[in-house]
Parts: C-alpha cells; structure tokens; sequence
C-alpha cells in the first residue's frame, strides 16, 4: 500500500512540476501575444475613430491648422503612421522627418530619427503608437522641446 501511494504523490508531484515547467517557459511568449492582441485592438479602435472623424467631414489637417501649427515630426511609421503621413502630404502642413525605434525603416523624401537621437526643432510630434504614448512621450521629452501628442487625443478633438 505504501508504495502505490508513493508513486501516486511522485507521479502527482511530477505532474505539478511539469505544469509548472510549461506555465515558466510559455508565459513570455503568451504575454507577448497578449500585448499584440492589445496594440492591434488599440490600432483598430484608432481607425475607425479616424473613419468617424474624415465622414464627419474634418481631416487631421485641420487640427494643425486651426491651432497654427505649421510643421510636425511622425512618430511610429506603422500603418497609422504612414496613414497620417499620407494625409499630411496632402495639406499645408510640413512633415520634417519621421522617428521610429525600428532602425531598418527608410523612406527616401523624409529624414529618419531614432527615438535617442538629437531630434531637430518642429512645433510638434505626433505619436501614432498610442497604446505605448506615455513612455515614448517620456523618452522624446529629453530629447526635444517640442510638443508631443497622441494621435488618438488629436483624433478625440476633432471628433
């Protein structure tokens, strides 16, 4: 009797160790899922704000205008990014340069910053990772005097 409780307690300890075991090795990659699954909801939510906002008849371009803001940084060359550098092309509003902590993006019309770089003078950045805004806002703060926004609270004013 003793030993079949003995390898009942071994078989349900090893059980316990290798849930453990998986739980340790599989959790970055499932936070890691999570946190995608986060920013793309964050992103998609941002779209169709951005949607409501242009069949409402306004552009994000009429946001700089009305506040006379002449020209601006990109921050995050993602699908939203290169959104509102498409938009912005087509307004009043300067486009400077871009920044992105991705280092292999190119564009060949704009020039490319690193978040750490000396960042030139604009009136303004605008920060298209929104989900991410603080502490990318925090990082751009030692790095320029410019005003830094969310394109998400440009989007929420124009709404």
């Amino acid at each position: 009797m003793k030993k079949i409780m003995l390898c009942i307690a071994s078989a349900i300890g090893g059980a316990i160790s290798g849930i453990y075991w998986m739980i340790k090795k599989c959790e970055p990659e499932l936070m890691s899922k999570d946190n995608q699954a986060k920013r793309n909801a964050q992103s998609f939510r941002l779209a169709c704000k951005w949607i409501g906002v242009i069949q409402s008849g306004k552009r994000i371009k009429d946001y700089f205008t009305e506040r006379g803001i002449e020209t601006v940084a990109i921050y995050g060359m993602g699908k939203l990014g290169k959104c509102l550098l498409q938009e912005l092309e087509q307004s009043d509003t300067k486009v400077a340069y871009l920044i992105d902590k991705n280092q292999n993006q190119k564009n060949e019309k704009y020039d490319f910053f690193i978040p750490e770089d000396y960042l030139p003078e604009v009136q303004t950045i605008v920060v298209t990772p929104s989900y991410d805004f603080l502490e990318i806002s925090e990082t751009l703060k030692k790095h320029t005097e410019a005003e830094i926004l969310s394109i998400d609270d440009i989007l929420t004013k124009l709404q």
